[in-house]
């Protein structure tokens, strides 16, 4: 009898669908084979989902349970490729875990396949809950939340139900990927009635306990919603300043700071988690020396980060050994000189002793230079710059920077693969000045120059600036492959990226060539490549039908494809001697 019905977890029944085991095994064999062809994978895949099918049908039952089948699988698979269905137990044991850890954190049973972190965090602050905490929300209906109200307000742009529909299944596809991840208060409000989207503010803050009030107010509104603030404190007047209207002396930014930062200790952020605010104070500010040993006692304006605006007078005094002038911003009167080195000898103490202040080049980030539009506004913020020679992933091929900029074009690029697997239409390159530029390398020989304030994505503390990198320090390199040119062929690609990561190149005597090797797991695919060496290399000069073959060494697992003919296609592209640089050839 064959099998019609699958019993589910849950106690659902449904249909037997074959093609959901094939699907299941061709992932276990690609994941172990990933230098395999995809065609020989899901051949193998067809091959044991037939011996299932028919094991299953063997059991002369009409429905069978999910645990059940996905036994039979292991078994099938123990007996045709020992490395897949370890791979596949692990799988199935990871699942179990995932399980257990949604039901202990109360999460509803759905059928998307999320890493237990993610359960953790997804519990504690994003899923909806009822007047008894008691989640009332999977994580498939969260994600669905989100994509719809992202989506429906296409409509007000003249989008059709359709299309709406449309970016709201990719919108869908994007998050439960993990390809892309909207903020916070995304997660928290859409589809809700609040309905707040944005994660970051920016507050004036005036030089009156009227307007100084209003901004502790809209603060706690934002942080309610989920959102986080930024202040300039610049305009406040200094300590121990007169105020007109009572006769008295002002009490200056920290004391005001501390108000906001008390509001802040008492308001969850979207009622998840405590809120975050961001303080700055120019340098020439008469209080700037407090502003700067604020954080020195534990517990001090504990929810801000706090920076101090440098502006060019600052930089010229201290390059100068100078001093510089502290204004009072009621009255643009200078009211004393501080020493330009003293000072900032002083942040970076303090930065190294409890890691704030941090720096804004204030005029800098302003002057007409680095500002294209000063019509519109002052530049709150920036984004990091690439150097000339970063490669740029477009759609005709990897372009250099410079190259781009020279184009004088709009491109179309793909920035990251979590955001989806097309490209993206990006304005032209432009230069935007002079920077300092640090080298990255990798244990494995792959270089980037970057940037100091380029953001690199390390597996232990996130996204980083490149100039706070660790030594031994885990990183991504690129998400995703890009576009390469058009011109050069598949075989040619996979031997040069066989031949900078597993081979090498001898430079001696009588031991003058280019060699590939495989070990272990790899060997499987080196008839693959002994065909693509053959098909890129030249003729011999002898116009003898010479083969270049492979070299078994069993005693150390290995296989090899050694040839005078490969160093000098190498060479001929560019690897040459640095061979663990990405040749020119790839890119033109």
């Amino acid at each position: 009898m064959a099998t019609k019905f699958v019993i589910k977890r849950n106690g659902a029944r449904v249909d037997f669908d074959e093609g959901k085991v094939e699907s299941a095994i061709a992932r276990a064999f690609a994941n172990v084979y990933p230098m395999q062809e995809a065609e020989e994978n899901k051949k193998n895949a067809q091959l044991v989902s037939a011996s299932v099918v028919k094991s299953l049908d063997e059991l002369g039952k009409e429905e069978i349970g999910v645990e059940d089948i996905q036994n039979i699988v292991e078994k099938v698979l123990m007996e045709n490729d020992a490395n897949v269905a370890k791979a596949y137990i692990l799988y199935r044991n990871k699942r179990a875990e995932i399980r257990v850890a949604k039901k202990s954190l109360g999460i509803p049973e759905d059928e998307l396949k999320m890493p237990i972190n993610s359960l953790i965090v997804l519990a504690a602050r994003y899923l909806s809950k009822d007047e008894d905490r008691k989640i009332i929300e999977t994580p498939k209906m969260l994600f669905e939340r989100v994509s719809k109200a992202i989506a429906v307000a296409e409509k007000a742009y003249g989008k059709s139900d359709e299309q709406v529909k449309e970016i709201e299944s990719q919108f869908y596809d994007a998050m439960v990927s993990f390809r892309f991840m909207p903020n916070s208060p995304t997660l928290f409000n859409a589809g809700k009635e609040l309905g707040q989207l944005s994660a970051c503010f920016v507050l004036p803050v005036g030089d009156s306990i009227e307007e100084i009030f209003d901004a502790v107010k809209y603060t706690a509104i934002i942080h309610k919603t989920g959102g986080g603030t930024g202040f300039s404190f610049s305009r406040l007047r200094p300590s121990n300043d007169t105020v007109r209207k009572t006769g008295g002396v002002a009490s200056g930014p920290l004391s005001f700071m501390k108000i906001f930062d008390a509001a802040t200790e008492q308001i969850k952020q979207g009622g998840k988690r405590r809120g975050a605010n961001m303080g700055i104070l120019r340098v020439d500010h008469p209080d700037i020396l407090n502003f700067i040993v604020a954080k020195e006692s534990e517990g001090v304006l504990r929810n801000f980060n706090i920076s101090v605006g440098i502006t060019d007078k600052f930089m010229k005094a201290l390059k100068e050994d100078a001093n510089y002038e502290l204004i009072n911003p009621r009255n643009k009167r200078t009211i004393g000189m501080l020493n330009a080195r003293a000072v900032w000898n002083l942040i970076i103490t303090m930065a190294w002793k409890t890691g704030d202040p941090g720096v804004v080049f204030i005029d800098r980030m302003n002057s007409t230079y680095s500002n294209p539009v000063p019509k519109y506004g002052p530049i709150e913020s920036t984004n990091p710059c690439v150097t000339g020679d970063t490669l740029i992933y477009t759609s005709e091929g990897i372009k250099r920077a410079a190259d781009l900029y020279a184009y004088g074009k709009e491109i179309d690029v793909k920035i990251d693969g979590r955001f989806g697997g097309g490209f993206s239409h990006a304005s032209r390159m432009i230069k935007t000045g002079y920077k300092p530029v640090v080298r990255i390398k990798t244990k494995e020989g792959f270089t980037a120059r970057v940037t100091a304030d380029h953001r690199i994505y390390s597996d232990t503390r996130g996204w980083i600036n490149a100039e706070k990198l660790e030594e031994g320090e885990a990183i991504r390199v690129v998400n995703e492959g890009g576009s390469f040119s058009s011109k050069g062929s598949m075989a040619e690609g996979r031997v040069l990226g066989w031949l900078v990561g597993d081979g090498h190149i001898n430079h001696g005597y009588n031991n003058d060539r280019a060699s590939l090797s495989f070990y272990d797991h790899d060997r499987a695919i080196a008839g693959m490549f002994e065909n693509y060496v053959n098909e890129i290399v030249r003729a011999p000069h002898n116009n003898r039908a010479y083969h270049v073959g492979m070299v078994h060494t069993d005693s150390r697992g290995l296989i090899s494809i050694s040839s005078e003919r490969l160093k000098e296609y190498a060479v001929n592209v560019g690897l040459g001697y640095e061979k663990l640089k990405v040749p020119d050839a790839v890119f033109s």
